[in-house]
């Protein structure tokens, strides 16, 4: 179901449309110059429609005691997820290249935090991650036929749940000594305790809600954006007992995504999850990080000359 929404001041969801006026000769009154100065206005427009693709991407860890052991285990992993994504009849499986981990700079101050609160200090305590470490991302999705709200919800409940069950990105706890899995259920704690917001473990799944948008349907969005702006231009000079004059500046902006909302939820952190949803994405695609409709939306401003009537 595909819903265009395309004349702002017609609709109260166009929250986005924001009006300047803006007159260069500094005040109406000054009937007697040429032209009235500038008008600026936008106008926005939104193409919303059910997601068709579930798409889930999945950060797989593996360990040795050294690099060739890492590598024999990688290949081993491999195999086994792809047996497991093509029993759970998985589309569009792509494994990305082998590399070695690396500490995230916010694992790092969440236990040096740690360290420093419980432990008393950072050279006391066992350290951790003391085997080599190799990680490599797998993306694969499911499709999604859907034409209500309700469907939409209970499919993306039951292919998440099965996901899950998998535990693809599931790390073997016997990798690690009993005093590295002691510290690191203590962080963990330690973490929940004091509300520290923690980035996505890397075997946690990342899903998205995802539909192609058409080029008729962008064309379509980017043309009633900037009607709904020549409107309201035509309106202002109008009312003001002016002609609108020609175009002296155009700016447009295209947003596929739902990027403001995880950065709303998550904070700072947010910015970071966002940017690793968004690669996630192909051209022409519009994604939501929850299941609900996905939305292009298109901004336009404006800026024409005013002419003496």
């Amino acid at each position: 179901m595909d819903i265009l929404e395309s004349r702002s001041w017609r609709s109260s969801t166009y929250f986005l449309t924001c009006l300047t006026v803006w007159i260069s000769a500094g005040s109406w009154a000054k009937a007697e110059e040429p032209t009235g100065g500038l008008v600026s206005t936008s106008g926005t427009a939104e193409v919303r429609k059910f997601p068709s693709i579930l798409r889930v991407q999945i950060e797989l860890t593996t360990r040795g005691k050294d690099l060739k052991q890492a590598l024999e285990n990688a290949k081993t992993r491999k195999a086994e997820v792809l047996a497991t994504l093509q029993k759970m009849k998985a589309e569009a499986i792509e494994f990305g290249e082998v590399a070695k981990a690396e500490e995230t700079e916010n694992s790092k101050q969440i236990e040096a935090m740690f360290r420093k609160k419980i432990r008393g200090g950072a050279e006391k305590g066992p350290k951790i991650a003391a085997l080599y470490e190799l990680v490599r991302t797998v993306r694969f999705e499911f499709p999604l036929k859907v034409d209500s709200i309700e469907d939409l919800l209970l499919k993306a409940e039951a292919i998440q749940a099965d996901v899950a069950k998998a535990e693809l990105g599931h790390v073997e706890s016997t990798a690690k000594s009993p005093e590295e899995q002691e510290v690191e259920e203590e962080i963990n704690m330690f973490v929940r305790q004091r509300g520290v917001q923690q980035e996505s473990k890397p075997g946690d799944p990342k899903f998205l809600f995802i539909s192609a948008i058409s080029e008729t349907e962008r064309k379509k969005a980017v043309a009633d954006a900037f009607t709904a702006a020549q409107e309201k231009a035509k309106f202002l000079a109008s009312a003001n007992r002016f002609e609108l004059g020609p175009l002296s500046s155009i700016q447009s902006k295209e947003d596929n995504g739902d990027a403001s909302n995880i950065v709303r939820g998550y904070g700072y952190a947010g910015y970071a999850q966002a940017e690793r949803h968004a690669a996630m994405v192909k051209d022409h695609e519009v994604w939501n990080s929850r299941p609900a409709q996905v939305v292009f939306r298109v901004h336009i401003e404006t800026t024409h000359r005013l002419i003496k009537k």
